[in-house]
């Protein structure tokens, strides 16, 4: 880290010197919240579509890749990974050309949703059922140099930020026998370049990239180097050019396409112990914040940390909460989240410890226009566990299976072990360890998700809980 900020050594005049570290410790901190959710998203992207031999690589840059599955364990590239729906992605370049987006007729019935990110990892368009319905369409994505118009045949345009993008698609799958039908939606997905959708030559392609491999110093002294990269891609111009101050600032340090040439001395021990401080200050403030997103009823998080823009409103420690609790997250008028790893009064979840009972009163279950799932992580890693039925969560439209009490309420069954078998079907495998419990409500109503209430079961060995839903809105 002290390597890309060296440059602050010369701007130390001895009879300010402490004021100047506390400024470096401030800018540096600064940086590494409005950085890190930018280092996630490259992560996540040279697996996917840079790195051939990742393990995950899932195709090349503006190319389209369709995956008629739901992720499992195997799948570790992102945090808190959706399984609900199968996945489309494509990694965008908009350097040379704009890309176009074309979407086949989708059945009313069915959820579907196209997020577009930017490398901040801003949500700066939607196109699905909510945002434009389930007509067949096309889409223009355009970089933020272009400067053309609107072509016949395009339904709406939209403007990236920055030059490399992501897109991602999420098809709903309604059980394991409708996959087929999913496959056919997804051949009905098209991504080609401008050009080739007007019939026309293509320009000039973009210089080639030299993409810095991915190192354990990404996220800790290695940071600047690779934010200095992306940033290149994201020009502080038109809408983003209230970001120019603060690039500003971080040039002043070392940091940015356009930092300052360094010095020809290596820094201070007291220049290196202010960066470092910041970084770490920075580290632990987007902990807390991600502990702190939306209201916290009876043990359940709820709120929204993804969004665009708009939503932000330079509020870095939040977008880096949101890349730590789950990168590539919807924004709330898409899907809410609301999440939990303790009981009411404050107890972490421990499949090895407890069973737990998740009871919705009737007529109580999430309200949705799409539908919802409740889908069970491992506390420590957010990943998917592997269990005996291989199932990783529950969903709205698993409800025909499942059995009702005699009242019309539902209970599921949160446990390591099975509940016995008359009770599977609404059984919900928790891991042997602490766990990390997220529900997805996706194209939500307007009312805000139910409060849930975590009560210990008397006389139970061993010990287990009750999960009722509250009548009242948090």
């Amino acid at each position: 880290m002290a390597a890309a900020f060296v440059t602050a050594l010369a701007l130390l005049p001895s009879q300010a010197q402490q004021a100047r570290l506390d400024e470096v410790k401030a800018t540096a901190e600064e940086a590494y919240l409005y950085g890190f959710p930018m280092i996630v998203g490259y992560d996540v992207m040279y697996k996917f579509f840079i790195d051939h031999n990742s393990g995950q690589f899932k195709a090349p840059i503006n190319t389209l890749n369709n995956e008629a599955r739901v992720f499992t364990p195997k799948d570790t590239a992102i945090s808190t990974p959706n399984s609900d729906t199968p996945y489309s992605m494509a990694m965008l370049d908009l350097r040379a050309e704009p890309m176009v987006l074309c979407m086949p007729a989708i059945e009313k019935a069915r959820y579907y949703d196209v997020q577009l990110i930017d490398l901040y990892t801003n949500n700066f368009g939607y196109i699905g059922s909510r945002a434009t319905g389930n007509g067949a369409g096309c889409y223009l994505v355009s970089g933020p140099e272009w400067q053309g118009e609107k072509p016949p045949g395009i339904a709406k345009s939209f403007r990236s930020e920055t030059q490399l993008g992501l897109v991602i698609y999420r098809t709903q799958l309604f059980n394991p026998a409708d996959m087929d039908n999913v496959k056919k939606i997804q051949a009905g997905y098209k991504l080609q370049p401008l050009s080739t959708f007007l019939g026309k030559p293509a320009p000039p392609a973009a210089p080639a990239i030299n993409w810095p491999k991915l190192t354990p110093e990404m996220f800790t002294t290695g940071f600047a180097e690779y934010l200095d990269f992306l940033l290149q891609f994201a020009p502080p111009t038109g809408t983003a050019a209230v970001e120019k101050p603060m690039r500003d600032k971080f040039a002043a340090i070392g940091i940015g396409a356009d930092r300052k040439a360094p010095p020809k001395t290596p820094p201070s021990p007291e220049v290196k112990a202010a960066l470092g401080e910041g970084v770490k200050e920075a580290f632990a403030k987007i902990g807390a914040t991600a502990e702190g997103v939306g209201t916290t009823v009876n043990g359940w998080q709820i709120g929204s940390a993804a969004g665009s823009r708009e939503f932000y409103k330079g509020n870095w420690a939040l977008r880096a909460a949101a890349a730590k609790l789950g990168i590539y997250g919807n924004s709330e008028a898409e899907a809410v989240y609301p999440f939990t790893r303790s009981d009411a009064n404050g107890i972490v979840l421990d499949g090895s410890k407890h069973t737990y009972q998740m009871t919705f009163a009737p007529g109580q279950l999430p309200p949705v226009n799409a539908f919802w799932s409740i889908t069970m992580y491992d506390g420590r890693t957010q990943l998917l566990i592997d269990n005996p039925i291989n199932r990783y969560l529950v969903n709205s439209p698993m409800l025909p299976e499942m059995k009702k009490n005699p009242d019309g309420s539902l209970t599921l069954f949160i446990q390591r072990d099975s509940p016995g078998k008359d009770k599977e079907s609404n059984w919900l495998p928790a891991p042997n360890r602490p766990m990390f419990v997220v529900m997805r409500l996706y194209w939500p109503r307007t009312e805000r998700p139910r409060s849930t209430r975590w009560a210990k079961e008397a006389g139970s060995r061993p010990p287990s809980y009750r999960c009722a839903t509250s009548t009242r809105w948090p």
